[in-house]
């Protein structure tokens, strides 16, 4: 882990399988998630692991997120979002993805974004886990999930150079580059 401000390492973690993701949680914990190999994501205060880590998901782990109420989303090769709570422990899936989902963002008002590897976006209410539904029209595989200038704008760009701006409120596509 690096420390931007003062430009030296912060942690130094040696691990046996490839870290594919890390984040913070609100309590200022590091998360590795380790796609391959572990299958699993692992709470680490500084150098040390805690102990606590999300269930093993058999299938490898595509994409990767920690909610700001520390909620861990684990999308999965089984077309599966799995959500767990802060402690790792497995709450229940999302079962709606109809393919692997390659990335995923929460957005500013706690809402998730997950695209997948056939150019579908599904929009989720964290509270109620409603979705929404946008296929995008040329189906490649979602690259970028960027929330825009307003709360109302995501940004998606996809694997063969597309980019939609798509709007939240009546989700549809704005326009595309």
């Amino acid at each position: 882990v690096y420390q931007l401000n003062t430009q030296s390492v912060l942690y130094n973690i040696t691990l046996p399988d490839p870290v594919n993701d890390a984040t913070w949680d609100a309590q200022g914990e590091l998360w590795i998630a380790q796609f391959a190999g572990k299958r699993r994501a692992e709470e680490y205060n500084g150098q040390t692991a805690t102990g606590i880590g999300s269930q093993t998901i058999n299938a490898g782990i595509s994409a990767f997120e920690i909610l700001n109420d520390d909620r861990i989303l684990l999308a999965s090769y089984d077309k599966k979002i799995y959500v767990n709570d802060e402690n790792g422990d497995s709450l229940f899936a999302l079962t709606e993805p109809t393919s692997i989902i390659s990335k995923m963002i929460e957005l500013e008002n706690g809402e998730i974004v997950a695209g997948t590897t056939t150019g579908m976006i599904y929009h989720y209410n964290t509270t109620t886990w409603d979705v929404q539904t946008l296929q995008l029209p040329n189906g490649k595989q979602v690259t970028l999930l960027e929330e825009g200038g307003d709360e109302d704008q995501l940004y998606v760009g996809t694997k063969q150079g597309e980019l939609y701006d798509i709007s939240l409120t009546n989700y549809s596509i704005n326009d595309s580059f």
